[in-house]
């Protein structure tokens, strides 16, 4: 005889554990609390400013800037007169500028001494006339003509000897000044290298002190950076640290494994497979303990016991790449209910998935 349709009403209800409804109202009222507290801004600064040491290497870059170019350019003014210069030409000069004032008094001095000597000559020809009796003779004319012809010949020699070493003092003279002159134009010349020298190295030696002192302000700006990110933060911290600890609560209340409590009741008539019946009862709490799926899928898995209802073990688990500090989830594995129950698992993309309709009654 063939058995009745099976006719069955089920009525599930599953309730939380007071502790863990207390704790998500908790948890409700601290969100609450964070969401509902008004936007506070840092009022600190994030950027160091400029240090004492960089203004001051600031200041002397700029005034340092052209502190040495007037004595640049008095250097390139002496050299522009360096490349004009042309030296003194003897042709060019007077050379009586340089002639001793006291030169025709010395060729007087020295034609006077010449008539002394010749007036003596001439005496002493008269004497040696008067000494042979012949003064006043041919003789002593002769001898007299002689004397005053030697006489002038000498005074013209003495007079050209005397322009002659005058003339050569004063042209000498004149070549030392020229020469003098060339080598203070030379000298002038040197000087104006060193200027651009001293300008050069005066103008690099500014530069390196500024360097300087922006390296050495540099540093205490980056110190004081780092002490403002600090400061920073240590606010960051101050204003995440409610949240991290509403967090802490949440993780920790996932973390930890519990059960329901559930009623049912049921009413049937005829044939039917009460297996099924069961496993369908405790599916229907199923998506309020984590959902089901193949067991290869699952890691850091613990066993918590036999379901009192289908006799199958539950399981917490965590889904392979979840993180570590992921809450687990409860639930059976789906090899177990597929040997169980043959028919109520199918495989998708070769993981064994539980059917959402079982059938109840012949593994649909």
């Amino acid at each position: 005889m063939a058995s009745s349709p099976s006719t069955q009403t089920t009525i599930n209800k599953t309730e939380l554990p007071d502790w863990v409804d207390k704790a998500g109202q908790e948890n409700l009222q601290i969100a609450n609390d964070l969401a509902s507290r008004p936007y506070e801004g840092y009022n600190g600064s994030v950027t160091a400013g400029q240090t004492d040491l960089q203004q001051q290497a600031n200041t002397n870059a700029s005034q340092n800037a052209n502190a040495w170019l007037p004595t640049m350019n008095g250097a390139v003014d002496a050299t522009k007169a360096a490349t004009t210069y042309t030296p003194r030409s003897f042709l060019s000069g007077n050379v009586g500028d340089y002639m001793n004032p006291y030169l025709d008094q010395v060729e007087s001095r020295a034609v006077d001494n010449a008539g002394t000597a010749f007036k003596n000559n001439l005496n002493t020809i008269g004497d040696t006339a008067i000494s042979a009796g012949a003064f006043g003779g041919s003789r002593q004319g002769v001898a007299e003509g002689v004397a005053a012809a030697e006489n002038a010949r000498q005074v013209g020699d003495l007079s050209a000897q005397i322009r002659a070493q005058g003339f050569d003092t004063a042209s000498g003279l004149m070549e030392n000044d020229a020469n003098r002159d060339l080598q203070g134009q030379q000298i002038r010349t040197q000087a104006a290298g060193q200027l651009g020298d001293l300008a050069t190295a005066g103008n690099t030696l500014s530069n390196q002190n500024s360097a300087l002192l922006s390296a050495l302000g540099q540093s205490q700006q980056q110190t004081n950076q780092q002490g403002l990110q600090e400061q920073y933060a240590k606010w960051q911290e101050q204003q995440n640290y409610p949240l991290q600890q509403l967090n802490l609560r949440l993780a920790a209340l996932g973390a930890t494994p519990y059960g329901g409590t559930q009623s049912q009741t049921s009413t049937a008539s005829g044939g039917g497979n009460t297996g099924m019946s069961a496993i369908g009862g405790f599916l229907g709490i199923l998506p309020f303990l984590g959902g089901l799926s193949d067991e290869r899928d699952k890691t850091d898995i613990e066993e918590l016991g036999k379901d009192p209802e289908t006799g199958l073990t539950i399981y917490a688990y965590r889904y392979k790449g979840d993180p570590k500090n992921t809450p687990k989830v409860v639930g059976p594995m789906a090899q177990e209910v597929e040997k169980k129950w043959p028919g109520s698992v199918r495989e998708i993309g070769g993981h064994k998935i539980i059917k959402a309709n079982l059938g109840f009654g012949g593994g649909a």
